[in-house]
């Protein structure tokens, strides 16, 4: 039997309610004969099929859509840490004979100093979140790598004891 344009509306039909009785009462066509057109035609494997095709599509939907938003989170993570390091590099002047940085002005509570770092490693752990990666597996190394404005990037290992 080859599937008309009766079949296939009744098809929409039993796949929006679920129900041979549904598309009888909508069609006015037998139940016995329906129940053969859903056989002949597999309309539970096309239902099936078509859910999956659904499902997939709003998996990729929603995985783009994750994918923005963490996009979009790490932006803002970065402004932030370029931020904090505008601020700690500015409140410091290096020295030209040893190329050390020396502050600017007097730490009167080591507590101040501590909350700065606090924060970058904060900013480190959220952008390790938001990556996926398992913070508590992570070691911080200890070092704080400022953004370097000279070179216009983050200093590698090797520039890192100079920078901090």
């Amino acid at each position: 039997m080859k599937e008309t344009e009766k079949h296939q509306k009744a098809f929409e039909i039993y796949y929006k309610y679920r129900s041979i009785l549904k598309v009888h009462e909508k069609m006015g066509i037998s139940r016995q004969a329906i129940h053969k057109w859903s056989l002949a035609f597999g309309w539970k494997e096309r239902c099936n099929v078509r859910e999956k095709d659904i499902n997939k599509g709003i998996d990729e939907k929603f995985v783009a859509g994750v994918v923005d938003k963490k996009a979009k989170m790490l932006e803002e993570l970065d402004k932030l840490d370029l931020m904090v390091d505008q601020e700690v590099i500015t409140a410091f002047t290096q020295d030209p004979g040893t190329g050390k940085y020396i502050p600017k002005f007097q730490i009167e509570k080591l507590k101040d100093f501590v909350d700065i770092i606090g924060l970058k490693l904060r900013i480190h752990d959220n952008r390790l979140k938001v990556l996926g990666e398992d913070i508590q597996k992570v070691q911080h190394s200890g070092e704080i790598k400022l953004y370097d404005f000279s070179t216009d990037k983050y200093p590698g290992p090797e520039t890192a004891s100079k920078t901090a």
